[in-house]
């Protein structure tokens, strides 16, 4: 595992803390688990993407959003938004 700093906000710490030690696991443990998913299938979306610039040589500068792409990013959305509402923060 590679170790990385993040500024959050101080109620969003709260939060973290107060869930992470309410499931017996560590911060880092649990926004890793929180993150993995969506950020690979986000980081597979973005590879996808193609850039509208003329002279595009495969940058990694995304323009818009089309088809599939909207669709994942909206079911991603989805199940942020019921995982934050829901009470057991790793049900589907």
């Amino acid at each position: 595992m590679k170790k990385t700093s993040l500024s959050l906000s101080p109620s969003l710490i709260n939060d973290l803390d107060n869930v992470s030690k309410r499931m017996g696991v560590s911060r880092s443990a649990l926004v890793c688990n929180i993150l993995a998913e969506p950020v690979a299938d986000m980081r597979k979306l973005l590879d996808e993407i193609r850039t509208d610039s003329p002279d595009s040589s495969g940058g990694n500068d995304p323009v818009r959003f089309r088809g599939k792409s909207v669709d994942l990013v909206d079911e991603r959305v989805s199940q942020f938004k019921a995982l934050v509402a829901g009470d057991d923060l790793f049900s589907n």
